[in-house]
């Protein structure tokens, strides 16, 4: 019913010649000619039809978008009350199929479900291949996003070229890889994941466990607490405190650290090493390969906490996050 309405308004504003960066009224939006001399504009509401050497594009005013044609980028944004069109020029954009058609390698982009996972392909010639496939397969291939790779690449460059001499994928052909995933967020819901050991300051073993206090249900009487992400907890007698140069500090002469942005620290009881390992050891005789260090104002100086990981790598974990 509105079609034919629309398209009249767009004809009458099409007619009207409006100078550059000017609102008639509000109720309109002024365009800038694109193009050859031949184009013509046309701007109503929130769209913009651009007639550029009779080929008509739509582009939302809600929202910014661009138009790349012979390396130029126009740009329509709003401006003030009206609407405003302008030249200029942008580098190339990744993520344009015709871009990355430029590189002579295929692009992959995956998302890894707990269930499927789909993979989508960017051909040196600017082509799209997709594929989908089981995330967990042990009968037919290990790993779900390789076994992806691996089948796209040889439809595309023959079993001989997607592989290697070793039979693994042939990373030159790839120019990357991005890959977006739930099995970690699948983990961390389930406690599924490795079991974890925590290492903090002394004094702090509770800290998570209490959180903020804070009861959803404040009547509730049968209270239910989430279990917590770690398993054992470590703590070692080691602190920091900012440098104040307070009369107190002074007289200590504790040794100063150095943190991120110059920031000054002192160092109140350095790492007992040897105490350290024995306790690392201990956990990791329990089945406990994972460790979670988190010590106090490692944020702005990391320097114990760099230690720590280093002692714990050298103990024999295997997965260490600072």
């Amino acid at each position: 019913i509105y079609l034919p309405t629309l398209i009249h308004l767009l004809r009458l504003q099409a007619r009207r010649r409006v100078r550059p960066n000017t609102v008639p009224n509000p109720g309109r939006f002024s365009c800038r000619s694109v193009g050859s001399p031949a184009s013509t504009s046309a701007c109503f509401g929130f769209i913009t039809l651009v007639k550029v050497t009779g080929k008509k594009r739509c582009h939302s005013a809600t929202t910014r978008q661009s138009k790349v044609r012979k390396k130029k980028c126009y740009l329509i944004s709003r401006a003030g009350s009206g609407l405003s069109l302008w030249r200029q020029q942008l580098a190339p954009c990744w993520n344009n199929p015709s871009t990355m058609a430029k590189s002579g390698k295929y692009c992959f982009a995956i998302d890894r479900g707990g269930t499927f996972t789909d993979v989508l392909c960017i051909t040196p010639s600017g082509g799209i291949r997709t594929l989908k496939l089981l995330s967990e397969d042990p009968a037919n291939y290990p790993d779900a996003p390789t076994e992806g790779i691996r089948r796209i690449l040889q439809q595309e460059e023959g079993p001989e070229r997607a592989r290697t001499r070793d039979g693994l994928v042939n990373t030159e052909l790839i120019g990357w890889v991005r890959m977006g995933t739930t099995v970690a967020t699948n983990a961390l819901l389930e406690r599924a994941g490795d079991p974890v050991a925590l290492v903090v300051n002394r004094g702090f073993r509770d800290l998570l466990q209490i959180g903020n206090q804070a009861r959803p249900s404040i009547f509730q009487l049968n209270i239910q607490k989430p279990s917590n992400l770690y398993k054992e907890v470590i703590e070692i007698d080691c602190r920091l405190v900012p440098a104040q140069r307070t009369v107190c500090q002074l007289e200590q002469n504790w040794p100063e650290l150095r943190g991120a942005s110059n920031a000054q620290y002192l160092e109140m009881a350095p790492i007992d090493e040897d105490e350290l390992r024995a306790k690392l050891v201990e956990v990791l005789e329990r089945g406990i390969t994972s460790l979670a260090v988190v010590l106090a104002h490692s944020y702005a100086c990391p320097d114990h906490e760099l230690r720590v990981g280093a002692i714990a790598e050298g103990v024999g974990f295997r997965h260490v996050t600072l």
